[in-house]
């Protein structure tokens, strides 16, 4: 986060550490958590791919069914 901050605002990372402060590190982290809200939302509504991972094979998916099954019919 030091070097976002120190390229962001144009200032070498030892002059962020001497001069900044907590509120400038909560104010920047703020910022970037809602950037990233935003190019989130933008990214779903151009319907890209989801940011959830895929299965690595079609076998690990029918492993992952069956134990599912199997740990659902326990817990009722």
């Amino acid at each position: 986060m030091l070097d976002q901050m120190a390229h962001r605002y144009g200032m070498l990372p030892s002059e962020i550490l001497a001069k900044g402060t907590t509120q400038d590190l909560f104010v920047f982290d703020v910022y970037t958590t809602y950037q990233n809200h935003i190019n989130e939302k933008q990214r779903r509504k151009a319907k890209a791919e989801p940011a959830i991972p895929k299965a690595a094979s079609t076998d690990l998916v029918e492993r992952y069914e069956r134990f599912k099954k199997r740990h659902e019919s326990k817990d009722q």
